[in-house]
């Protein structure tokens, strides 16, 4: 018989993410955004509330869009928001797969309002 407090741990343990490919190109996904940062690469482990979906990471390696272009590198930014937000404001997904920080291997996928914050 599983105890509630071994239920709870089976509960908060890390899960992979597993998202398929979409239909869009790269180059396709980046001359859609208006205004907006591709995360490349993050530095360490996310802050935030995961049952809240909460989430504040820092940017690592990233890149300015406009207009879809990309207009120059970015640094010391923080991306914050909510990752159950986010993906109801999911505006595309790439049609490749890529490793990504924690041994994911996710498609690029273009989410619109999430913030970035500056120091």
């Amino acid at each position: 018989m599983v105890s509630q407090m071994d239920y709870l741990s089976l509960l908060l343990c890390l899960v992979k993410l597993s998202i398929s490919p979409g239909q869009t190109s790269n180059s396709k996904l980046i001359s859609n955004i208006k205004e907006g940062l591709i995360v490349e690469q993050v530095l360490g482990a996310a802050q935030s509330n995961q049952l809240a979906g909460e989430l504040s990471i820092n940017l690592g390696l990233g890149y300015k869009v406009k207009n879809g272009k990309i207009i120059g590198r970015v640094k010391n930014k923080m991306l914050t928001g909510n990752i159950f937000a986010a993906f109801q404001n999911l505006v595309d997904i790439g049609n490749f797969l890529q490793l990504v920080s924690g041994g994911y291997c996710l498609p690029p996928i273009l989410f619109k309002k999430l913030v970035a914050v500056t120091r």
